[in-house]
Order: structure tokens, then C-alpha cells, then sequence
């Protein structure tokens, strides 16, 4: 194959697989951007959301208790040519509630040789309407109110529960963003170091051959710049290690993780939200408490309890239902028909268990969740309040030390750069500039390091207030 066909042929390649390649990239990612693809993208965040909607699911499911309800039958009986009974009934229920009523209503016809003569009805059949209302167990609450009331609750669960993986995800997800940063300012300040090294490493070794300057600075110019390469080295480890941690929680609109450069525009430590002034007054606020993950999910806790309480309560109860129908012959018009005199069938169905002993046990037991949930909610609180004053705590001080190091680099910074200069007019020696070299690398670092914990420390104190998922609306 001659040159120009292989150069085709790599052009060829380079403009089909091109677009392939950067498929699933981009080109930077402010910190704004990736909240938002935690937020939209993440699968556990997805997860919670499906959650949410299974929990919206069980309320409809739990509604079904109170859908109307259509049912017949139709039963006949032939021997011998003889008809002894052939029997229709179709009628509809719809459970109702309050009071745990039953309306009922539907259409009989009966007919037969051999019918029982209490199934007789009309030629024309019979039409009735009634109520179905229990008088003990079952008034003030029955298992269809309970299940709608615990379906609500759930779902409600559901919700929370979304917050804290909210939370969760937005303090690990935020946490790796900000150590990339950190990772990338120290080797950027170590490649600004390294290259004025390499600059007084060469001038000191053109001067030590011009006979200006003894071998000996010359090693000791090289043994700082192989220094300054080793930490710059191991600062690159860390800076793949922290790259690495941080492409974990990116996510697509697929949810098919994709990569970025390492060196891709991002945001810088001013840049960050939480040092939006409407964000940061949320940190100095106690009363996130009570609307707190862990908070809300034992108060929902304690409502389930009670619920349940409630109805077991009803279990101890016996059972008395009364029902009631109104009668009529289907053949009379309206008029003729005689509802509150003599047509109407009654009844009362009494049930009780002699000792109620599965009421009771199960009325024990709720009582005793109770009173350890409500004990979890008392440590819940005082867990919650106590680590968010020790992060406050830490905030605090952390930001008095940034500012002491803003400070302290910006003097090491001078001297360092007054030293380069008196050096090159040679009023300094290679061991004050390496000195200086030193100082600046420490404050310069410190500096990094102090401000990303002001970050972190910001975001753990909205994390333990339970309401870091905020910051993405």
C-alpha cells in the first residue's frame, strides 16, 4: 500500500471514528452542571424516584378497597322435563368511606317447582336496595380504611426516603468533585514551581561552567528540582486517584456513565454554591431538624405504629353488622310501591372471638414499637444536633484558618518571588531560594487544602441538617 493511500485511509478512520470517540463527553463540567446530573442522572437517585412512584401505586391499590363491585349468579336445576328451580340474582356494591358502610343494590328472580318458598319472588322478580353498616367493630375504622391510611404513609416513606439518598449522593458525589479540584491546584502550583526549578537549575549550571559559581550549588540545585519532581510525581497519583473516584458518579441522560478529560474546565473554590450567600444562611439554622430524613421517617414510623394501634384496638371489639334492604316488585310503578311499610328484609350478624387473645397480643406488641421508636426519635435528635454543631464548629474554624492562609501565602508568595529576583541578580544564595521554594509550596498548599474543607465542611453541615438535596432546586 504506497503513502498516499495510507494516508487516506487514516484520515478515512480518523473522521468516522472521531465522532464515536467523543460520544458520551464533555468538555468541562461546573460544579452547577454536576449537582444537576446528580440530580437527573444518578442511578440511585433514579431508583428513589421509581421508589416514589411505586409508593404513589400502593395508594390507588389501596383504593381498590372502595371500588364498586358488580356480581351474579344464575343457578338451575332440570330433571326429568321437571323444573325444580332456576334462580337469578345481579346486583352491585360500592363500599363507602365512612362508617364502613356497604350500599347494596341488585335485581332477584326466582322460580321453580321445588324453590324454597323463601326465595320466592315477584313474576316480575324483585329489586332491592340497602346498607350494610357495622355498629361495633368496624364503625370508626375497618381494614380498608387501614390499609388506605398505611398505603398513605408508605408512599409518604417513599418520599423521604428520596431526600436522603438525595443527600447521601449529593455529599459523596460533591465530595469527589472537590478533591479532583484540590487535587488539580496542587499540581498546578507544583508545575509553576517545577518550571522556575528547571530555570535556576540551568542558570546555576551555565554559571558554575562560566567559573562563577561552585559544583557544589549546582548538586544542590539538582537534588531540590529532583524533589520538587518526586512530589510532583506523587501529586499526579493523587490526582488520578481522585479523577478516577470522581468519574463514578458521572452519569448521562441514559444512565450510561461517560468520561471527561482530567484537565477539563471546571469550577474554581470561589465558584462554589454553598458559598452563595442564600445557600450559606441555611447553615446557621436549627429548625431543619424536624424536616430532617432520619426525623420525618420515625414520625412517619410513629403514625404507622398508631394506625395499626388503632385498629387492633377496633379488633377487641365483637362484631355486630346490621343490614337493611329496601324491597320491590319490579311489575308496580313507583307509586305503588310500599317501601316503609312491609317491604324491606333485615338482619344483625354478631362474631367475637371468646378471648380476643391475637387482638391483644398484637395491641401489646404495637405498644411496645411504640415507645421504642419514640426513643429512637428522642437519640435521633440529640445524634443530629450534636454532630451538626461539631461540623458547624469545624466550619467556623476552618474558615478563620483559610483566612490566616490566604494571608501567609500571599507573604510566602513575595518572598519567594523577591528571593528568584535577588538571585538572578546574584545578592542570594541556591539554599535561600530553595528555602523560599519550600515555605510558598507549604502555605500554597495548606491555602488549597483549607479551602476545599471550608467547601466540604459547608456541604456536611446542609447534609446534616438534612437538606443538602435543596441545593438543586
Amino acid at each position: 500500500m504506497g503513502k498516499n493511500k495510507v494516508t487516506i485511509l487514516v484520515f478515512f478512520l480518523e473522521v468516522f471514528f472521531l465522532p464515536l470517540a467523543l460520544l458520551g463527553q464533555v468538555n468541562g463540567l461546573k460544579e452547577r452542571d454536576f449537582i444537576q446530573m446528580l440530580r437527573n442522572n444518578h442511578p440511585q437517585v433514579i431508583s428513589a424516584e421509581l421508589e416514589m412512584e411505586a409508593g404513589r401505586q400502593e395508594i390507588v391499590a389501596a383504593k381498590g378497597a372502595f371500588d364498586p363491585i358488580i356480581a351474579g349468579t344464575a343457578n338451575r336445576k332440570l330433571l326429568n322435563g321437571t323444573d325444580y328451580y332456576t334462580k337469578y340474582d345481579i346486583g352491585i356494591r360500592q363500599p363507602i368511606s365512612v362508617l364502613g358502610i356497604d350500599i347494596e343494590g341488585g335485581f332477584e328472580l326466582n322460580r321453580g317447582t321445588y324453590l324454597n318458598p323463601e326465595r320466592n319472588t315477584p313474576v316480575s322478580g324483585l329489586g332491592y336496595l340497602g346498607i350494610r353498616l357495622p355498629l361495633l367493630q368496624g364503625l370508626s375504622i375497618d381494614r380498608r380504611r387501614t390499609d388506605l391510611r398505611l398505603s398513605k404513609l408508605y408512599s409518604e416513606q417513599t418520599q423521604i426516603k428520596n431526600r436522603d439518598v438525595l443527600n447521601k449522593v449529593f455529599l459523596d458525589g460533591l465530595g469527589t468533585y472537590w478533591n479532583w479540584i484540590q487535587a488539580r491546584q496542587r499540581v498546578e502550583v507544583l508545575e509553576e514551581v517545577l518550571e522556575n526549578n528547571q530555570v535556576v537549575f540551568e542558570g546555576i549550571k551555565v554559571s558554575h561552567l562560566q567559573g562563577d559559581l561552585p559544583a557544589i550549588d549546582t548538586v544542590e540545585a539538582f537534588q531540590q528540582l529532583q524533589r520538587i519532581k518526586l512530589q510532583y510525581n506523587n501529586e499526579l497519583i493523587q490526582l488520578q486517584r481522585s479523577y478516577n473516584q470522581f468519574k463514578t458518579y458521572l452519569y448521562g441522560t441514559d444512565v450510561k456513565p461517560f468520561e471527561i478529560a482530567m484537565d477539563a474546565p471546571a469550577s474554581g473554590f470561589d465558584e462554589a454554591k454553598i458559598l452563595q450567600q442564600e445557600i450559606f444562611q441555611m447553615l446557621v439554622q436549627d429548625s431543619f431538624f424536624d424536616n430532617h430524613p432520619n426525623i420525618s421517617f420515625l414520625k412517619n414510623e410513629s403514625e404507622r405504629l398508631s394506625t395499626l394501634l388503632r385498629w387492633e384496638r377496633e379488633r377487641l371489639k365483637p362484631r355486630l353488622d346490621l343490614q337493611y334492604n329496601f324491597l320491590a316488585d319490579t311489575g308496580l310503578s313507583p307509586l305503588e310501591q310500599t317501601f316503609l311499610n312491609d317491604n324491606y328484609q333485615a338482619g344483625l350478624s354478631l362474631q367475637f372471638p371468646i378471648l380476643f387473645r391475637n387482638a391483644r397480643a398484637k395491641t401489646e406488641q404495637i405498644k411496645i414499637y411504640s415507645r421504642q421508636n419514640s426513643l429512637n426519635l428522642i437519640d435521633e435528635y440529640n445524634i443530629l444536633r450534636n454532630a451538626a454543631d461539631a461540623t458547624r464548629f469545624r466550619l467556623e474554624n476552618t474558615r478563620m484558618q483559610a483566612d490566616i492562609a490566604l494571608s501567609m501565602n500571599s507573604d510566602a508568595k513575595r518572598l519567594y518571588d523577591a528571593e528568584l529576583t535577588r538571585f538572578r541578580l546574584g545578592e542570594s544564595s541556591v539554599f535561600l531560594v530553595n528555602t523560599r521554594e519550600l515555605q510558598y509550596l507549604q502555605a500554597q498548599n495548606a491555602l488549597i487544602d483549607l479551602r476545599m474543607e471550608v467547601i466540604l465542611q459547608g456541604y456536611r453541615l446542609l447534609y446534616d441538617l438534612g437538606v443538602l438535596y435543596e441545593i438543586a432546586e
